[in-house]
């Protein structure tokens, strides 16, 4: 499996993203974009629940382990960086990370 960061999606569509947000609220936000799309049309542009291959990560029975050894791998993060570490962790739990983010790409290289 592929886990795909909402921030390549933004990269797809608005090469001047900055890369650090999801993607609903930065393409439809005018300070992120100089066309802003409406909601519904970012949604169309993604539309990733009608696709049969797509999912939303859940933890699996390796989840407690899998979050702690990346915490314990990155032991100087703190606060919102810590929510980054389980999302980590999720896509450790299920496959290949493919993100602009640079602090998943540093934890998931460790």
């Amino acid at each position: 499996m592929l886990v795909f960061d909402m921030n390549i999606l933004i990269y797809g569509q608005n090469e001047d993203s900055t890369f650090h947000y999801e993607f609903l609220p930065t393409t439809t936000h005018p300070a992120y974009s100089p066309l802003p799309l409406r909601a519904a049309e970012a949604w169309d542009f993604i539309d990733l629940l009608e696709s049969p291959s797509f999912s939303i990560l859940s933890p699996t029975e390796r989840h407690q382990a899998a979050l702690a050894q990346t915490i314990r791998e990155n032991p100087d993060v703190r606060g919102n960086h810590v929510h980054d570490m389980h999302i980590v962790a999720l896509m450790r739990e299920h496959g290949v990370i493919c993100t602009m983010d640079a602090g998943f790409r540093r934890a998931s290289r460790s």
